[in-house]
């Protein structure tokens, strides 16, 4: 059959390709081919489908410099894997060229995993013009690699753009909007601030970080400022007020006060592993002055297995292992010790306000200095839900009520061993 226009001839090629005719339709393209994108693809896509490898390459890679075309773009950095340096030289051949937008686009969802560096430098290429000025999804991925990368200022401002971006538009994607609200509002910038604490009969229990004994109230506020950018992201400045008291109407009765101030790192990024440097000073009239050093990990620090709301599922696995160690640099004979393991399940009540409760079990363990270490096991089940609401933040107060049964494994000499408490968190 005779294939007249230059349209039949390219969708006979196809056909054949289609169909795993290679070497009949490489024939027919050397006789048919024409100048033009659609016809240099047909070539590069017969020898990869040949498995002609550094034909494939030098085909495609003549596409990749002749025009600006993501399917290219896309076969050569997936060709390039883990070849770092082959990667980069297609990155800056893309940027040195002011016409390789849909280029700089393909190339930078490529990257985003292997080489969140090269990805953000992509994205920005591409990220204000058209068509991606106005695409919502792909200024979220760029601002989630600017975050990656610890630029966390650009990343909120990102967040802060495309939730305009999204509210302009009318009929807004409601998930992914959730989704830029919750990212600016949890982004490690500038101020943050915490109230966390318990109330009841505790029977002395630990608690972390705090350099005396705990006692049937505590509570620790706290404000950290976060540096923004690298090389000190996710690192940040704090102080917190902590109490403490003992309610025993009698010679026992007992409370502390102590200001803690300090400087925090975090270990790992996206891991809750942090190291702090910090100074206790006691507000009692016993004076005293502790610097010390601090390790503290949240060990399965996830949002998939803690508390925070996630939108699919109606509930899911709530599961933290805590481990808290303090010495005091003054007398390194001083410490404290703690850890927490909890597993339980939350559960969605409400969506507006994000109401969900999280029934769970729990063993715990703790040491200050030389005292008898203090080892309880027991349940709980608390509450969680957000509120003051806002554009760009969603909801911008986590709050948590929860109540704990505990019982002390091995009680000191005339201490009950259960253990009531009514525990509360604020986050903003």
């Amino acid at each position: 059959m005779a294939v007249s226009t230059e349209a039949q001839q390219y969708l006979h090629i196809r056909s054949l390709l289609e169909n795993d005719r290679i070497d009949d339709a490489e024939v027919l393209w050397q006789q048919y081919h024409q100048q033009g994108l659609r016809w240099e693809l047909l070539a590069a896509e017969l020898a990869a489908h040949g498995d002609d490898d550094p034909l494939a390459y030098q085909r495609y890679y003549a596409v990749f410099t002749a025009y600006d075309s993501p399917l290219a773009t896309r076969w050569l950095y997936h060709h390039a894997g883990d070849d770092a340096e082959q990667s980069s030289m297609l990155t800056e051949q893309i940027l040195a060229s002011d016409d390789k937008v849909h280029s700089a686009a393909e190339a930078a969802y490529a990257m985003k995993v292997t080489d969140p560096q090269q990805a953000e430098r992509l994205y920005q290429r591409a990220a204000y013009t058209k068509p991606y000025i106005d695409d919502s999804y792909f200024h979220s991925a760029y601002a989630d690699v600017a975050k990656v990368n610890g630029n966390k200022r650009l990343a909120q401002g990102l967040y802060h753009e495309n939730i305009d971006r999204l509210t302009a538009q009318g009929s807004a994607n409601e998930d992914l909007l959730a989704y830029q609200q919750r990212a600016y509002r949890d982004l490690d910038v500038g101020w943050k601030f915490s109230v966390e604490g318990w109330v009841g009969h505790s029977r002395g229990a630990n608690a972390p970080g705090l350099s005396g004994r705990a006692g049937d109230y505590f509570v620790r506020e706290e404000a950290k400022y976060f540096m923004d950018a690298p090389p000190l992201t996710d690192s940040a400045f704090f102080i917190a007020m902590q109490h403490s008291q003992v309610f025993d109407s009698g010679a026992n009765d007992f409370s502390s006060s102590e200001l803690d101030a300090g400087y925090q790192f975090r270990l790992i990024s996206d891991l809750s592993y942090y190291f702090d440097t910090g100074v206790q000073q006691s507000l009692n009239s016993e004076s005293y002055t502790h610097p010390y050093i601090r390790l503290k990990a949240d060990v399965f620090s996830r949002n998939d297995w803690s508390k925070a709301w996630q939108p699919d599922p109606d509930s899911w696995l709530y599961h933290q292992l805590y481990f808290d160690a303090v010495s005091y640099l003054d007398d390194i004979s001083d410490y404290t010790l703690f850890s927490r393991y909890s597993l339980g399940r939350t559960f969605k009540l409400r969506e507006k306000n994000r109401h969900r409760l999280t029934p769970y079990l729990f063993a715990q363990w703790g040491k200050v200095n030389q005292q008898q270490s203090d080892e309880r096991v027991g349940s709980g089940i608390s509450w969680r839900w957000e509120f003051n609401r806002d554009l760009y933040e969603g909801y911008g107060v986590i709050a948590d009520l929860g109540v704990e049964w505990q019982h002390l494994i091995d009680p000191q000499s005339g201490q009950n061993g259960e253990s009531y408490l009514l525990r509360f968190s604020f986050f903003f």
